[in-house]
C-alpha cells in the first residue's frame, strides 16, 4: 500500500507475500529515489549508483541499487539486494499489515524501520485531506457541469423565444420582431476601444 508522509518519508505496508518471499514492494515510491540508482536487469551489467540503507535491527548498513526490467527498461519495484529483508522482518517482529517508514537521510542514504504512531497519524491526516479535496473538486466540477448543461446558448441574431429575454422597461411589444427582422449580414462594426479599455466602451454604449 503506497503512502506518503511528506517529502522525506514514505510508508510501506507489509503484505503476506513480502513475508513469504523476503522482499519489500516499492510500488508507488520509485520517484522517491534518484534516477541514477537504477541499474541493469542483472548483476552482470552495470549497476546503478548504490543506495546505503540503515536498517533497524541490523548491525551494519546495506548497499543496493534498484534493477530495471530486461524487456521494458523500467525500474523494478524492489531492491536488488534482498538478502537482508528476512533478518530485518525477524528483528523488528514485522507482521503482515504493519507499516514501515522509508526515510531519506541524504540523497543516496535512507533509513528503514517500523513506522511510529506519529508517522501513521500524519499519513492518515494527509490521506483524509487529499480525499476531502478530491471530493470537493469533484462536487464543484459536477455542479459546474450541471450549470453548463442547463445553460441555453444562442447565436446572434437569435431565434430564441422572447420569454428567454428580459427586455428593458418599458418593453416594446414588437422589439424582438424588429431585431430579428434586421438583415444582419449587411451590418459592419468597428471597435475603437479594443486596446483594453472596455469599460469606456460600455459607458459610451449605455450613454447612447
Amino acid at each position: 500500500m503506497p503512502a506518503k508522509v511528506g517529502q522525506r518519508k514514505r510508508l510501506i505496508q507489509v503484505t503476506d507475500a513480502n513475508l513469504r518471499n523476503g522482499h519489500l514492494y516499492l510500488t508507488g515510491h520509485l520517484g522517491f529515489f534518484p534516477a541514477d540508482c537504477f541499474g541493469s536487469p542483472s548483476k552482470a551489467g552495470p549497476l546503478g549508483r548504490l543506495l546505503t540503507l540503515e536498517v533497524h535491527g541490523l548491525e551494519g548498513p546495506v548497499e543496493t541499487d534498484i534493477p530495471t526490467d530486461a524487456t521494458t527498461g523500467a525500474p523494478r519495484k524492489f531492491f536488488r539486494n534482498r538478502a537482508w529483508v528476512p533478518a530485518f522482518f525477524k528483528a523488528a517482529k514485522v507482521k503482515a499489515g504493519d507499516f514501515l517508514v522509508l526515510e531519506k537521510l541524504d540523497r543516496f542514504r535512507l533509513r528503514i524501520a517500523p513506522a511510529m504512531a506519529g508517522d501513521i497519524e500524519r499519513h492518515i491526516e494527509l490521506r483524509t485531506g487529499r480525499a476531502a479535496r478530491k471530493k470537493s473538486a469533484m462536487q464543484l466540477d459536477e455542479s459546474d457541469s450541471g450549470l453548463r448543461a442547463g445553460r441555453k446558448q444562442y447565436r446572434w441574431p437569435t431565434a430564441a423565444p422572447k420569454a428567454d429575454y428580459h427586455a428593458a422597461s418599458p418593453p416594446q411589444p414588437d422589439g424582438m420582431d424588429v431585431i430579428q427582422a434586421v438583415n444582419w449580414s449587411k451590418f459592419r462594426t468597428i471597435d475603437l476601444f479594443a486596446a483594453g479599455i472596455a469599460n469606456t466602451r460600455t459607458g459610451l454604449l449605455v450613454a447612447a
